[in-house]
């Protein structure tokens, strides 16, 4: 995966896996690339973000509507319906 230019959505309160303690942390947004039936696909990907441990993550929630973003690229991409 690349990764691009990220943007801040939001700041929420977390159970943060790195630190073990709910904390605000921000919920950003970048365009990223992956590979979706062997194509290369650009997708506006979700992540969450420790400030104090100054790395990201993604919830599993949050992973399945990435995946979801990234096939309805291909989707658009291909002109099929999304």
């Amino acid at each position: 995966m690349t990764k691009g230019r990220d943007v801040l959505t939001r700041k929420v309160d977390y159970d943060c896996p790195f630190c073990d303690e709910t904390h605000q942390v921000e919920i950003r947004s970048r365009i990223t690339t992956a590979l979706v039936k062997k194509e290369s696909v650009k997708y506006n990907q979700t992540y969450f973000y420790c400030p104090i441990e100054d790395d990201d993550f993604v919830p599993s929630k949050i992973m399945d509507e990435n995946l979801l973003e990234a096939r309805d690229s291909y989707k658009k991409n291909k002109g099929l319906l999304t």
